[in-house]
């Protein structure tokens, strides 16, 4: 009885030894899977945001004269590239006080006759500035 114990240990041993090993390579394939996952995904997003920072010209956009403008921009700026290249390019008419960078940001963005229909949190019978895109692109 004993050395039938004995045996049934060792191999119970050596099983679990096997199963040991067969999980730490698993592990180890599944890291380098996600690894080359991670390396794929951030070289396709810098790519797409090189390519689309040279073709979006913000001229195209900018002035937004009309409600309608206003929703179809809402729109294009839910794409996370076309969003970062914009910040990327706003951000070049940032300096001095920030009171004067925005009022330069919002008036290259925005006709005056526009945001007149606007207030920042929407009172006196005005829409909310705070509640579009747009604010979440320039704040």
């Amino acid at each position: 009885l004993k050395s039938y114990v004995v045996k049934t240990l060792t191999s119970l041993k050596y099983r679990i030894d096997g199963l040991e090993t067969l999980t730490q390579t698993i592990h180890l394939n599944v890291e380098k899977i996600i690894d080359n996952y991670m390396s794929v995904t951030e070289h396709r997003s810098t790519v797409s945001y090189e390519d689309n920072m040279s073709l979006i010209d913000i001229d195209s956009y900018f002035p937004i004269k009309y409600y309608e403008e206003l929703r179809n921009f809402e729109t294009i700026i839910s794409n996370l590239d076309i969003r970062r290249v914009l910040v990327s390019k706003l951000s070049l008419l940032i300096s001095g006080s920030l009171g004067n960078s925005i009022r330069r940001i919002l008036g290259r963005m925005f006709k005056d006759d526009l945001l007149q229909t606007y207030s920042l949190q929407g009172f006196k019978k005005k829409e909310s500035f705070s509640e579009l895109s747009c604010y979440r692109l320039i704040f």
